[in-house]
C-alpha cells in the first residue's frame, strides 16, 4: 500500500534456479576409485595350529607384514537423497591388496624354512550409509560427511613350498578368511559440474571388528616327508588356536556421482 491507500503490485518472484532444484532430491548413484591401505599384518593368525612337520610359516605366525597398497580400490553406493542435506543408501567396496617381499612370486624364505608363494588377498564390504551435505556454503561446491556400517569378508590364499626328493615342490595350500563388522567414516566434496552430476575428492577411514576366522590347508599327494597320508589336518573356524585381529583401512581418491529425481516436484 502507498501513503494514499492505493495498492501496488508485488514484484514477480524469481524462478528457482536449476542448481537449487535439480540434483537435490532423488536417486543417487556414486562410484569411487582410489587407493586403499590396510594394516600390513595378516588379520588371521594361528602360530600354534599345526604341529611339525607342517610349518605354518611367517604369515600365520605373525612374523611378517605381507600386505601393501591397493592402488585402485572400488566403492559403489546407491541410495536416495531425501532432503537437500540428507541421503541414505547402501554401499559395496572391493580391494585386492598387493603382496610385499616377493610373497607372490615365491622369493620369500620363511624364518622356519620353506618358501611362501602366490599370496593373494581380497577384501569386500557391504553395508548401509547416511550422508550429510553442507549445502549452505555454495551451490556448486558442497562438502559432505558419511557414516557407514556393514559386513566385511577378508580372505587370503597362498602356497608353501619346501624340499622333496631333491626338488622344491608345493607342499601345502593355505586359505585364510576373516568375517567382521566394518564401521566407516568418509568425507568428500561435491564439485557440481551440472545440476545432477558431480565429481570430487574423498577420503575415508574404516575399522574392521572381527566376528570369526578360519584357516584351511590342502595337502597335495604325495604328502610331505614324515607326513602320514591318513593324518587329518585340524582345520578349524573360531577355535582357540585361531586369532582374528581387528584392523583399519585408510582410503582416498576421486568419485563420480549422478542424482536424478524420477518424480520431480
Amino acid at each position: 500500500w502507498t501513503s494514499r491507500g492505493t495498492a501496488t503490485p508485488r514484484a514477480a518472484q524469481l524462478p528457482t534456479s536449476a542448481w537449487d532444484r535439480a540434483g537435490m532430491h532423488g536417486i543417487e548413484v556414486s562410484v569411487r576409485l582410489g587407493f586403499m591401505l590396510a594394516d600390513g599384518a595378516s588379520p588371521v593368525q594361528a602360530p600354534n595350529l599345526y604341529p611339525h612337520p607342517i610349518s605354518v610359516g611367517d604369515i600365520l605366525s605373525g612374523r611378517v607384514s605381507p600386505y601393501g597398497l591397493e592402488p585402485l580400490g572400488l566403492v559403489v553406493s546407491a541410495g536416495y537423497r531425501l532432503l537437500p542435506w540428507l541421503s541414505v543408501g547402501a554401499f559395496f567396496s572391493y580391494a585386492s591388496f598387493q603382496a610385499n617381499d616377493g610373497l607372490d612370486a615365491g622369493d620369500y624364505l620363511d624364518q622356519v624354512g620353506g618358501n611362501t608363494s602366490q599370496l593373494q588377498r581380497q577384501l569386500w564390504t557391504l553395508g548401509a550409509y547416511g550422508r550429510y551435505y553442507f549445502t549452505q556454503f555454495h551451490r556448486r561446491l558442497q562438502p559432505w560427511v558419511e557414516l557407514g556400517l556393514g559386513y566385511s569378508d577378508d580372505n587370503a590364499n597362498y602356497v608353501r613350498l619346501g624340499p622333496q626328493g631333491g626338488q622344491t615342490v608345493e607342499q601345502e595350500s593355505y586359505y585364510l578368511e576373516e568375517k567382521g563388522i566394518v564401521a566407516r567414516l568418509t568425507a568428500g566434496l561435491d564439485w557440481r559440474l551440472a545440476p545432477v552430476f558431480a565429481l570430487g575428492p574423498w577420503v575415508s577411514y574404516e575399522r574392521v571388528v572381527p566376528l570369526s576366522a578360519c584357516v584351511e590347508v590342502d595337502i597335495p599327494q604325495p604328502p610331505p616327508p614324515g607326513m602320514n597320508p591318513d593324518q587329518s589336518i585340524p582345520n578349524t573356524c573360531g577355535g582357540s588356536t585361531i586369532q582374528a585381529n581387528g584392523y583399519g583401512v585408510v582410503a582416498g581418491g576421486l568419485f563420480l556421482k549422478l542424482t536424478i529425481d524420477p518424480w520431480p516436484r
